[in-house]
């Protein structure tokens, strides 16, 4: 049986080694914004959780459910363009720690 051989990047992507680095870039600055996201939707839950509820107005499991899918909307709208700067931040340890090149954006 004849051992298999790397497979060129290239081959993979469709271009160069370039442009699959920018393409691995690209992943690691979406995963870092939707880390932003989710820590958002964090902060958001826990400063609801802060607020003390009177029982006039307590909706139930469906306020819940409508309160949490607003929060992860919210949490996503901060997180987009700029941000609050976590996901920024967090891209470029990230990327200073797998040895690429930080673009300072």
């Amino acid at each position: 049986m004849k051992p298999l051989s790397p497979v060129p990047a290239s081959l993979l992507t469709g271009g160069s080694r370039e442009s699959f680095l920018r393409g691995k870039a690209n992943d690691l600055k979406g995963a870092c914004r939707e880390f932003e996201a989710l820590f958002m939707e964090q902060v958001l839950k826990s400063m609801r959780r802060t607020i003390m509820k009177s029982g006039l107005f307590d909706g139930g499991v469906q306020q819940d459910i409508y309160q949490d899918l607003f929060a992860q909307q919210v949490a996503r709208a901060l997180a987009q363009g700029k941000g609050t700067g976590i996901g920024e931040m967090l891209y470029q340890q990230l990327s200073r720690a797998q040895g690429g090149k930080d673009d300072g954006r």
